[in-house]
């Protein structure tokens, strides 16, 4: 009885922990004062949000010309806005970071940094680039660079200060009003003697 119980407590144990991939798209906008745009699909990546293994599904380079509309073609577009982009809510859905058009040029080769919560939801996405050497490398393709919150060590607070000699910081007695103010009432007093 009790192995049959052991048995149907690991089964569904196995079954809970196995891996989700989740997949996320990575959306750009174009950035200009007088016109605005939508942000279109720049990448799509799968990740699991447990072991936050984390890659590309599809990716694109944009193209500046097929970003521009027909009405305004002669806009001046230098920056891209990169993040999770939800377009049922046509909002953005993680923290955006504002990156060059020369990152997607050719001869760069972009990173793409996914900054994880401690959930294992995205927060950010950033896409920095570094042009390509030629002898350096073949693998030209964009790279993906994983970032976990982590807990941070907490301070121990009201730890009394240790001198040198390894003797406790004793704290000052508080003066007495004479001690704090004799310069002020030498002030007075040599005020009231000159008026005389």
């Amino acid at each position: 009885m009790k192995l049959k119980s052991f048995f149907a407590t690991f089964l569904i144990c196995a079954i809970n922990a196995q891996p989700t991939r989740k997949t996320a798209v990575i959306s750009l906008e174009p950035i200009d004062v007088f016109n605005s745009y939508q942000p279109t699909k720049l990448a799509t990546i799968s990740y699991d949000s447990f072991t936050f293994d984390t890659e590309f599904s599809s990716y694109e380079a944009p193209i500046l010309s097929e970003l521009l509309s027909e009405d305004h073609p002669e806009a001046n577009i230098k920056y891209f806005r990169v993040g999770i982009y939800d377009v049922t809510t046509a909002s953005w859905t993680s923290s955006t970071t504002l990156t060059s058009v020369e990152t997607f040029a050719k001869g760069y080769s972009p990173t793409f940094t996914i900054n994880f919560n401690r959930e294992g939801i995205i927060d950010s996405v950033s896409v920095k680039s570094h042009k390509i050497d030629a002898g350096a490398t073949r693998d030209f393709g964009p790279k993906i660079k994983v970032m976990r919150m982590f807990k941070g060590p907490k301070p121990y607070l009201n730890k009394p200060v240790i001198l040198k000699e390894g003797k406790v910081e004793v704290p000052e007695p508080e003066k007495s009003f004479l001690q704090k103010y004799w310069w002020l009432i030498a002030a007075v007093l040599m005020v009231l003697v000159s008026t005389k």
